[in-house]
């Protein structure tokens, strides 16, 4: 008779380490990896719960209870400031120019946040100690609004994104979010335009 204290291979196999990487975008042409990052990422999807009141109710009851909503978010700290960044937490920017050109200004009216604003996915990876690796994404990501610039002694600048998921009201089959265990490591990341070197000049 085996100790009850003991643990199993599985238990120790699923044993998730280290800090992960969290991609915009993942599977698709526009795929990138945010970095470098400070304090790993975190996933977290709620569903929030209301009770059925009745007389002479003693507590939570099971059957008793209806979801109201469901809410998904990724959160990470990236500090690299570039642009692209500071872009993805002012919805509605007014933008001009790319790359280190890019000029972003708060939004010239107020009103219905624009698609272009929503990423496809935002994907979080974390490894556990067999190799494997558990995937969590959230769908129609938008980054809560907020960027902010600190400028400190001994320190380096940090942009906090919180990736919301969304439901699309055009799709309501496409879930909010999925967590699975995948076999592998995440793809290899291509490379986005701004980031490839420019061709030399021919004399």
């Amino acid at each position: 008779m085996s100790n009850p204290r003991n643990l199993t291979k599985v238990q120790v196999d699923k044993i998730q380490i280290e800090e992960g990487l969290v991609f915009i975008n993942y599977g698709l042409s526009t795929q990138e990896v945010l970095g470098p990052t400070r304090g790993g990422g975190e996933f977290k999807g709620e569903t929030k719960l209301r009770e059925i009141d009745h007389d002479g109710k003693r507590g939570k009851e099971k059957g008793l209870e209806v979801i109201e909503s469901q809410e998904a978010y990724i959160k990470v700290k990236v500090i690299c400031s570039a642009q692209k960044n500071m872009r993805r937490l002012v919805p509605n920017a007014d933008v001009t120019g790319v790359g280190d050109a890019m000029k972003i200004s708060n939004p010239d009216e107020h009103g219905v946040v624009e698609d272009d604003n929503y990423i496809d996915n935002v994907t979080l990876f974390a490894r556990h100690i067999d190799g494997t690796w558990k995937k969590a994404t959230v769908n129609n990501a938008l980054a809560a609004p907020g960027a902010t610039i600190k400028a400190m002694q001994k320190a380096e600048n940090e942009l906090e994104f919180q990736f919301d998921g969304h439901f699309d009201p055009f799709d309501t089959v496409k879930k909010l979010y999925t967590v699975e265990d995948i076999p592998a490591a995440p793809e290899d990341i291509p490379v986005a335009p701004e980031d490839v070197p420019a061709a030399p000049e021919e004399d």
